[in-house]
């Protein structure tokens, strides 16, 4: 992101002035990550940032200014991220594969920046809500979308909307850093890999994986699963389970 330095400000006082920009920001979203946004004031983050309330108005005029500053610039930092990834060479598979695993690996801050978005977006009007929308879109979702559109020309992926692709990856990402998705999956490699191949192969089942029992030598219909009269005999063996006492969620 490119920077301009006031005319008549010398580099020290310039210098200056952006590192105390950089702390409040910083210290903005640690606040904002931590609160809501209604329970954050000017004079929390004077006080995280270690500059006067004049300071800090000196800086950004509203809280308002200030949250949609700090979220442009770190939403800008992570397209950056994620649009070097995405002019990657590979398949488009083996991009989504490769940005979704890189997500996987950001600090914990990071896509929680992305979480902020969606908390806070109702809380704004107007051309600060289009702010918003704008650098969350280019940030990730615009990014995937480049890649199925890649895909969708090179045969690899079926015409389909790549923007609502786009949209259902990231849900489905953000999903599977649950809890109960974590507790599924030994590591983030798996995880992606999950998320990958439901994406590209769905749920169905593969032939080959689930063969069809074959049917008893002689009877009729030898292509057809066993016969409803040999599982009867089968069930009729087996012991009967005890009820479990918890059902799990």
């Amino acid at each position: 992101m490119k920077t301009y330095r006031p005319v008549g400000i010398n580099s020290v006082a310039y210098a200056k002035s952006e590192t105390t920009t950089c702390n409040i920001l910083a210290a903005a979203r640690t606040l904002f990550l931590a609160k809501n946004y209604a329970d954050v004031s000017m004079a929390d983050i004077a006080t995280a940032a270690g500059v006067t309330k004049g300071a800090l108005y000196h800086h950004f005029q509203s809280k308002e200014v200030l949250y949609v500053t700090m979220m442009c610039k770190f939403l800008g930092e992570l397209q950056q991220v994620f649009e070097a990834e995405r002019k990657n060479t590979g398949t488009s598979r083996e991009r989504l594969h490769r940005i979704t695993l890189l997500f996987f690996h950001l600090p914990r801050d990071k896509p929680a920046i992305l979480r902020l978005v969606r908390r806070d977006l109702n809380k704004f009007k107007g051309p600060t809500r289009q702010q918003l929308v704008r650098a969350y879109q280019a940030a990730l979702p615009e990014q995937l979308e480049a890649i199925i559109r890649d895909g969708i020309r090179d045969g690899e992926i079926t015409p389909v909307d790549p923007r609502l692709v786009s949209w259902l990856k990231v849900s489905m990402v953000e999903i599977s850093r649950s809890r109960y998705s974590r507790s599924l999956f030994k590591d983030a490699n798996e995880t992606v890999d999950f998320i990958i191949d439901l994406l590209f192969d769905g749920i169905r089942a593969k032939p080959s994986v689930h063969p069809r029992l074959p049917a008893r030598r002689g009877s009729p219909g030898s292509s057809k699963s066993i016969s409803a009269r040999h599982l009867a005999a089968v069930n009729s063996k087996r012991k009967p389970r005890k009820a479990n006492k918890m059902v799990r969620e």
